[in-house]
């Protein structure tokens, strides 16, 4: 009877550490390489998140604009009291106003005051608005109360307004008509990460009260 004796080979204790460090270390790499792409995957919703948050700001403006001046008598333009303009900016771009009546659809004869109002130091904009039967001044509609008290534009726990700017320049077309180009610039930037800012502006054409471009 012959015993066959079979040779069995398996690893050094040198060849398993040497196996386990590089599987740790392509695990870690793969790991890494994991949360970099998490982290990019975020960054990229934040920042397309900010956008549309920055864009609506200047889309809402931009439509409150087409509405500027309007007057239920054919020939007349809402303006603020003492005001010849129906869209008003303070004198360093800080604040915006804007005035128009409401339709005829509504029950009441009333004017709606809007004035975007940023403030600096504490990097937000706010929002005031007022309704009355006859114009207000634009200093009055700023002065938050609180039966009409002003509102933060955006939630300060998530965003920031970094920069604002609105400006109003005015001229007389060959017809004689008063034409008002509004300028407004926002720039916003995330409370909750490093994302770059992002900044929106637009430009409109106000005359009348009415909406050229």
């Amino acid at each position: 009877m012959f015993i066959h004796r079979v040779n069995q080979q398996g690893f050094s204790l040198l060849e398993l550490l040497v196996a386990l460090t590089l599987g740790s270390a392509i695990i870690g790499s793969l790991s890494r390489l994991f949360v970099q792409l998490e982290r990019s995957v975020q960054q990229q919703q934040q920042a397309q998140q900010l956008h549309q948050q920055t864009a609506a700001i200047v889309e809402s403006i931009a439509l409150e604009l087409r509405r500027a001046g309007y007057h239920r008598h054919q020939g007349l333009i809402a303006t603020f009291a003492g005001e010849t303009l129906s869209v008003v900016t303070s004198q360093h771009g800080s604040a915006l106003g804007i005035i128009y009546q409401l339709p005829p659809s509504q029950d009441t004869a009333e004017y709606l005051h809007m004035v975007y109002r940023y403030q600096a130091s504490e990097q937000q904009l706010l929002l005031c608005e007022s309704l009355s039967i006859s114009p207000a001044t634009m200093a009055k509609v700023m002065r938050s109360t609180r039966s009409e008290p002003c509102y933060q534009v955006v939630d300060p726990l998530q965003y920031r307004v970094t920069a604002w700017f609105a400006d109003n320049t005015t001229f007389v077309l060959e017809s004689g008509a008063l034409v008002q180009e509004v300028s407004v610039s926002v720039t916003l930037q995330s409370q909750m990460s490093d994302i770059p800012t992002d900044t929106q502006q637009i430009t409109r054409m106000v005359l009348n009260g009415g909406y050229l471009r």
